[in-house]
């Protein structure tokens, strides 16, 4: 489980990346959660740290999508395949 809570949606694919790569070198066979939160508050608006190009839950499901990770959600978190990863 990787809590993205605080983070912009530019600063949480990057983590996103890290972790699920990880997940792959550690032969990891299963699903893995991301904490990233229903919305309810705007916080900052900094376009240095991407908020003018996606809020963060549509910034990673953007993410997943384009690197073929299967993915689902539910009450602000998102269930990501890291088995079958297309790319």
């Amino acid at each position: 489980m990787l809590d993205l809570h605080g983070l912009h949606a530019t600063e949480a694919t990057e983590v996103v990346e890290e972790f699920l790569l990880a997940l792959e070198r550690e032969h990891f066979y299963g699903l893995a959660y991301l904490v990233v939160g229903e919305e309810k508050h705007t916080g900052t608006q900094d376009p240095a740290r991407g908020a003018s190009r996606a809020r963060l839950a549509a910034g990673v499901r953007e993410w997943l999508h384009l690197w073929g990770y299967p993915w689902s959600e539910r009450d602000g978190i998102i269930c990501v395949d890291a088995l079958t990863h297309a790319a």
